[in-house]
C-alpha cells in the first residue's frame, strides 16, 4: 500500500497547476485557489489553506466547487498542520462530505462544532464528516487527540460521540506543529481513515451512502440524500473556541473510486540483497464485482525477475527450496508465472489481477466473503527471496 500511495503522490507533485474534472483533482499546495470556495475565517495564507487563524471563536470551511462522486468510492489524501496554540490549543478540523441546502457556503458552529456541527445555532446537515479533534469536549470523546466519523443522516450533524460510526485516539499528536498525512478511503462498502501510518487504518467503518451505517452505540443511522449520480460537495472545516490554534491544509489530492486494499502479514520479510525487506501492497477495491485490484511488490533488488503468488491459506515456511526468504502461503498456491516481471531500476513490479481467473486450479474466481492472500517471489542474486504477505477480504 505504501508504494502505491507514494507513487500516486509523486505523480501529483509533478502537476504544475490545479486540475479537476469533478471526479479527480489535485492541489499540491494552495498557491492557486482556483476551484475552491472559502467561508467565514477560512482563507489562503501563502501557499496553504488556513481554515482558522490562532484566535478565539473562529470558524471556517472550504469546498471544491464541483459536486464530486462519492457513492462509488474515493481516496482523499491530504497533509495538514495544526500549530500556534493558545490556551492549550483547540478545537480541531474535519473532512466534510455534504449535500446541505447551503451548498458551497455551508458552515457549522465554532468551538466543539469544528465548523461542521451544531453547537449553538448552525450546522451542516445531510453530511458525513471525519473529525481530527484536538480538544476533549466530553460527551464521549476518547481523548483530546482523536479521529471520529460523524453523521446524523440528513439532519443537522452534531459533535457528541453518540453520533459517531467509528472513532479512535491517534498515536501521534496532531496539534504538535508538524506536518501530518491523512487518507480517507471509501470502496463503496467500508470507510477507512489513516493518519501518518499509511499501512494500517486507524478506523474501518462499514458505511453506505444510501442505507447508512451503525453508530458505535449500536444504533442504526440512515444515509445521505446525495445529488444526482451519487455526488456531493467535499472539503474541510475547522474551528476554535476559548482556546485556539491554526488549522492549515497544505496539500489535497482526490481520486475517485479506488483506494488501498489489504492487510500485510508475515512482516517484515527477510532482508534481501538491497538491504531492505520487500513489501506487498494492493490498490483498487475489495468489491468483487468491480474487478479492480493492482498488486505491487517493492523494496526488492534491482533488475531481478519474479512473479506473484496467491492462495486462500496463510503459511510460514522458511527457506523453501533453499530460498533466503519465507513462503507465507500454504495449501493450493497459484502462481502468476505467465506474468513474469522485472524489478527494473526501481526494485519493484506491478500487475493488474483478474479476479475472475486467479491462476489456481482451473482459473478460480474470487467470491464475496472469501479471503485471499498474496505474495511475490523474486530472484535475489544466486538465490531467491520473498516479500511479506497481503491478505484481502473481498466483498
Amino acid at each position: 500500500m505504501v508504494f502505491s500511495r507514494v507513487a500516486l503522490i509523486a505523480q501529483v507533485s509533478l502537476l504544475l497547476a490545479v486540475t479537476g474534472s469533478g471526479q479527480d483533482f489535485s492541489y499540491p499546495d494552495f498557491s492557486n485557489m482556483t476551484g475552491l470556495t472559502v467561508n467565514a475565517n477560512a482563507a489562503q495564507a501563502g501557499t496553504v489553506l488556513r481554515l482558522t487563524p490562532s484566535a478565539n471563536n473562529q470558524v471556517g470551511s472550504c469546498f471544491y466547487n464541483l459536486p464530486t462522486q462519492v457513492a462509488a468510492g474515493f481516496t482523499c489524501t491530504f497533509t495538514f498542520q495544526i500549530d500556534l496554540p493558545t490556551g492549550g490549543g483547540a478545537d480541531g478540523m474535519a473532512f466534510v462530505v455534504h449535500n446541505a441546502a447551503q451548498g458551497l457556503s455551508a458552515i457549522g458552529d465554532s468551538g466543539s462544532g469544528l465548523g461542521y456541527a451544531l453547537n449553538s445555532n448552525q450546522s451542516i446537515e445531510n453530511s458525513l464528516v471525519v473529525e481530527f479533534d484536538t480538544w476533549n469536549s466530553g460527551l464521549g470523546d476518547p481523548s483530546d487527540n482523536h479521529v471520529s466519523i460523524h453523521t446524523c443522516s440528513t439532519s443537522a450533524n452534531r459533535y457528541p460521540e453518540d453520533f459517531s460510526i467509528g472513532m479512535s485516539s491517534v498515536s501521534s499528536t496532531m496539534s504538535d506543529g508538524n506536518v501530518h498525512t491523512a487518507i480517507v478511503a471509501y470502496d463503496g462498502l467500508v470507510l477507512e481513515v489513516f493518519v501518518d501510518d499509511l499501512v494500517t487504518p486507524l478506523i474501518s467503518a462499514p458505511w453506505d451512502f444510501t442505507t447508512g451505517g451503525t453508530y458505535v452505540s449500536g444504533n442504526s443511522v440512515g444515509g445521505l440524500n446525495l445529488m444526482a449520480g451519487g455526488t456531493a460537495y467535499v472539503g474541510f472545516s475547522a474551528a476554535t473556541g476559548g482556546a485556539a490554534e491554526t488549522h492549515d491544509v497544505l496539500s489535497w489530492d482526490w481520486s475517485g473510486g479506488d483506494g488501498p486494499v489489504g492487510t500485510n502479514y508475515c512482516s517484515p520479510a527477510n532482508i534481501n540483497s538491497s538491504g531492505l525487506s520487500a513489501i506487498m501492497s494492493g490498490w483498487g477495491r475489495k468489491v468483487v464485482t468491480a474487478n479492480s485490484l493492482t498488486l505491487t511488490a517493492s523494496a526488492m533488488p534491482t533488475n531481478e525477475f519474479g512473479y506473484f503468488l496467491c492462495g486462500q491459506t496463510q503459511g510460514f515456511n522458511p527457506n523453501p527450496g533453499g530460498s533466503q526468504g519465507t513462503l507465507c502461503l500454504s495449501g493450493k498456491i497459484g502462481r502468476f508465472s505467465k506474468q513474469l516481471q522485472s524489478s527494473g531500476g526501481a526494485g519493484a513490479f506491478t500487475i493488474n489481477v483478474d479476479l475472475t481467473a486467479l491462476p489456481v486450479w482451473r482459473n478460480q474466481s474470487v467470491l464475496p466473503g472469501e479471503t485471499w492472500h498474496f505474495q511475490a517471489w523474486f530472484k535475489d542474486g544466486a538465490s531467491s527471496n520473498f516479500t511479506d504477505g497481503l491478505s484481502v477480504l473481498f466483498q
